[in-house]
């Protein structure tokens, strides 16, 4: 009888591990180089698709691949198939924060915004500081991951003051049903930066007449600790002087602001707490 090496003999089994098994870090490389264009989406489906299809994929490993694949339909602008693998991916492994990423990139692609900022903020609360090269800088890090959702959300979502105070000046109780107390932002050309009665810096948008959208910016943080704060203030000391968001601005700028709805008084829509997004 015709004799054949171990090896082929176990292959024929199905019993050998494949010598060339597709490794984690492979298939996280794999979609960071189709972000650099060094590879092709074809090249990361065939890469996932391999890793899938081998009998020794851990977890670990069926999570990256699924992930790479989502990653690869997005490239394609296939956001239902891209959804779909970075659902795999979360439910192979849910508390891994990368799945909630591409399925964060799939929302963008499908348009919904509400979702994608879900699952941009799921991804943010799970990230630890292993999931960064330098553990130092962690917390920065997560902010401006946590500022990377705020900004592509409130970009997208982004409306006209008009549009908002048409809104409450057809049916004040309907601004309030679709706005009222809500976070939103708003795009347009400021007018000019005043000051209101309460001497808060607010950025004017006119919309007709003496009828405005008004945003309230938010002022200066004082950062430093609330026990030299309230030193400070027991030896009547004053607070570093910091200079004012509103500073910066200036009347012709179009700029995206978010802040939360006030209200609608007297022809005015109030805007408070608002942060300039782009």
């Amino acid at each position: 009888m015709k004799k054949f090496p171990l090896l082929a003999a176990l292959l024929a089994l199905g019993l050998a591990q494949p010598v060339f098994a597709v490794t984690a870090d492979e298939l996280k490389d794999a979609w960071s180089a189709l972000d650099e264009k060094k590879m092709t989406a074809k090249q990361v489906h065939a890469l996932a698709d391999k890793a899938l299809q081998e009998n020794s994929s851990t977890k670990e490993i069926i999570h990256e691949a699924h992930g790479a694949k989502s990653h690869a339909f997005f490239y394609e602008g296939k956001g239902k198939e891209a959804l779909a693998e970075a659902q795999a991916a979360i439910n192979t492994v849910p508390e891994a924060p990368r799945g909630y990423g591409f399925s964060a990139d799939a929302y963008m692609l499908l348009e919904d915004y509400a979702s994608f900022y879900e699952q941009c903020q799921k991804m943010v609360s799970l990230l630890k500081k292993e999931d960064f090269k330098d553990g130092e800088t962690f917390l920065q890090k997560k902010k401006e991951a946590s500022h990377h959702c705020d900004y592509w959300y409130y970009t997208k979502t982004a409306v006209s003051p008009a549009k908002i105070w048409n809104t409450y000046n057809e049916n004040e109780a309907a601004g309030d049903e679709e706005y009222g107390g809500r976070t939103i932002s708003i795009r347009g050309k400021i007018a000019k930066i005043e000051k209101n009665m309460s001497d808060d810096y607010q950025a004017v948008f006119p919309i007709r007449d003496m009828s405005n959208v008004l945003c309230v910016i938010k002022g200066p943080k004082d950062n430093r600790s609330k026990l030299l704060q309230l030193s400070d203030s027991l030896d009547g000391k004053k607070a570093p002087k910091v200079q004012h968001p509103a500073a910066k601005l200036k009347g012709g700028q179009n700029v995206i602001f978010k802040g939360k709805v006030s209200g609608f008084a007297l022809g005015n829509l109030v805007i408070e707490d608002c942060e300039v997004v782009e």
